[in-house]
């Protein structure tokens, strides 16, 4: 559901985003044609050392969410991670670990983009392999995830809003290398 991105829209990188958008199509384009598909063994060791990579002295090829290149390889990775595993969100941390966008800027460009992603994801295994859409029985299980949805949202403010800037970064850094390790 867009509603929760409504919460922080004045916050978004809609420039980073939009590249983004551009390179998550490219992902859903190339995954359509291909149907790709990666064993859960290796998904789980790319997935552990990605998480370290912005660690690492890259020097410009540390990944970073304000440089477009990286906005548009962040969307295909993010995107084909999504659609082989199901779930992106520590490959999607690691563009914005070392940015210089602020903690809500942050939140707010991620929310737009894991939104965009499950609009994907919705496409991607509802129409592509299922040639199907929603139905009446879906509804009331739908209308209760954009409820749970703005919610989070609204309370994350809530909380974020007494996390400094300096602990934002930390507990971000210190949970993509605890999800590195148990992958």
């Amino acid at each position: 559901c867009a509603l929760p991105i409504l919460l922080s829209a004045k916050d978004i990188f809609y420039r980073g985003a939009g590249f983004y958008i551009l390179g998550s199509l490219l992902a859903l384009g190339l995954w359509s044609l291909l149907l790709l598909t990666i064993s859960k063994p290796f998904m789980l060791i790319l997935l552990g050392t990605l998480a370290f990579l912005p660690f690492f002295p890259l020097g410009k090829l540390r990944p970073d969410f304000l440089q477009t290149p990286h906005q548009i390889l962040c969307g295909f990775l993010v995107t084909g991670i999504q659609l082989t595993a199901g779930a992106a969100g520590p490959v999607l941390d690691i563009f914005f670990t070392h940015t210089r966008l602020t903690k809500n800027q942050v939140i707010a460009t991620k929310s737009m983009t894991q939104t965009f992603g499950h609009a994907v994801k919705v496409f991607y295994f509802g129409a592509i392999f299922q040639g199907s859409s929603l139905d009446s029985q879906d509804l009331p299980a739908l209308l209760l995830l954009i409820v749970a949805t703005f919610l989070g949202t609204w309370t994350g403010k809530r909380v974020g809003s007494l996390v400094s800037e300096e602990l934002f970064r930390n507990l971000t850094r210190k949970m993509i290398l605890t999800l590195g390790v148990l992958y």
